[in-house]
């Protein structure tokens, strides 16, 4: 998104340029030189990342487990991988920080002597035929945790779906607490969808994507900056929805 809308700058800076339009020209071309250095060399990235990670900075592992706990696991995509003639579709590179740290939570609530269910929610994403939520229950059990322990939402293709039809199952029984388990970047809007529809979630993050400031831009930086983009533009997008009525009815925040 960020390299798109540079290299578009960039285009038009040419073109005014064909037409004689000498001084815009020369602004728009400092504008995508100056957001080119600042977006590679991570200085933008940074800004953005802080702003979305830092209330989750201090996250320490949960010891004080309730009588009854669910911890919601968000999908991250899945991935065909064939290996000796045969085909499996696997979690992608980004959702195993998630799932290990499900599985962390998980055995750490079990030892205590307390309830735990794990909710796996998300739907066939990357069109592999298999939902995101029945790929992570398999390594989920594959670690340890038990299957009857596991409740899947296979349905969903996106956060704002994540929340919706988690958010049913949650209320369908009574949960002294939640956690939500995502990615830190993630977090901040994944606790905005999953509050608007009554779910008041206790932040898990999984992993921590952190920019290194250099001299040289870094593609590494041009990705992190997509994907900090995309949760700003999706936290925007739920108060314009809601302003404009586009939303699915909010909930009355419920005891879970």
């Amino acid at each position: 998104m960020a390299t798109i809308i540079i290299f578009c700058v960039f285009l038009l800076a040419g073109g005014l340029t064909l037409f004689r339009y000498s001084k815009t020209s020369l602004i728009l071309f400092m504008a995508s030189l100056s957001s080119f250095l600042l977006v590679g060399d991570g200085i933008l990235p940074a800004l953005l990342l802080n702003w979305l990670e830092s209330p989750f900075a201090s996250y320490i592992q949960p010891s004080d487990w309730k009588k009854t706990n669910a911890i919601v696991l968000l999908g991250a995509g899945t991935m065909k991988h064939k290996y000796n003639q045969i085909q499996a579709v696997k979690p992608s590179l980004l959702a195993y920080s998630r799932i290990n740290r499900t599985a962390q939570l998980y055995f750490s609530c079990k030892k205590s002597g307390n309830a735990c269910t794990v909710i796996v929610s998300g739907g066939d994403t990357s069109g592999s035929g298999v939902s995101e939520a029945v790929v992570y229950s398999e390594s989920l059990v594959q670690l340890g945790i038990q299957p009857t322990d596991i409740q899947l939402e296979p349905v969903s293709k996106n956060t704002f779906k994540n929340a919706e039809f988690t958010s049913k199952i949650l209320k369908s029984k009574h949960y002294d607490q939640v956690f939500l388990v995502t990615s830190s970047l993630h977090l901040k809007r994944a606790l905005s969808y999953f509050s608007h529809f009554g779910i008041e979630a206790i932040p898990t993050p999984s992993d921590f994507p952190t920019p290194s400031l250099s001299i040289m831009p870094s593609s590494y930086h041009f990705v992190l900056m997509d994907l900090a983009m995309h949760e700003c533009a999706g936290i925007a997008r739920l108060h314009v929805y809601n302003f404009l009525g586009w939303n699915a009815s909010v909930a009355s925040p419920d005891a879970v």
